[in-house]
């Protein structure tokens, strides 16, 4: 408003206009996104690389355990052998429970199968499956447990046909075992997982 001969009139006068910089067109706005992309990309890739290390370093751990575990619970029947030459597994169903105490053992697990190394295996650990094959001349017998120990079967088969449940073929008295077990994957969720095993008796100068 201004005076003009002494009356008052409106005048209309323009505003400035201010400038707005939009976010995605400031100077290098574009190229920080995609560096922190990129970095989180390289930071997911790197932990999953972790982790399949870790997955594999227990699977080596799970196996190696089952093994030793399967050779302790083969206490040969010496009689036998000094009679017959038979290598044979004494007393399977004892032979169970000598898998049983050295799974613990080596797993580093309690009384009730549960794991006290989190970092390693997380909860319970599943005896899935454990078997004894004797051989006898060109005659196997097979002795199947369940996770409790109890004697679920005993087959006889032929030695010429026979493989184990790993898909190795039996040659001389063995034993077989499997196991399930959980590990601790990427954001704390558990991934269920299985390893299994055979190893077979020989004599010495085999």
């Amino acid at each position: 408003m201004v005076l003009y001969n002494g009356n008052l009139w409106w005048k209309r006068t323009g505003c400035p206009r201010r400038k707005i910089n939009l976010i995605g067109k400031q100077p290098g706005q574009i190229g920080i996104c995609v560096g922190m992309f990129l970095c989180m990309i390289v930071l997911v890739a790197v932990l999953f690389q972790i982790k399949l290390l870790q997955y594999h370093a227990v699977s080596v751990f799970v196996e190696d355990s089952l093994a030793a575990s399967n050779l302790a619970s083969a206490v040969i029947d010496v009689e036998e052998y000094g009679m017959t030459h038979n290598i044979l597994v004494e007393s399977p169903e004892s032979a169970f429970y000598r898998y049983r105490e050295a799974l613990v053992h080596n797993l580093k697990l309690d009384e009730n199968l549960y794991s006290t190394r989190e970092e390693v295996l997380c909860g319970k650990v599943d005896i899935l499956s454990y078997q004894v094959f004797n051989v006898i001349g060109d005659t196997v017998w097979r002795y199947r447990f369940d996770e409790g120990g109890r004697l679920l079967d005993t087959v006889s088969l032929d030695l010429g046909t026979t493989y184990l449940p790993d898909g190795n073929k039996l040659e001389t008295t063995s034993v077989y075992s499997k196991v399930g077990f959980y590990v601790m994957g990427l954001g704390g969720e558990t991934i269920y997982g299985t390893r299994e095993k055979s190893v077979d008796i020989k004599r010495e100068e085999e």
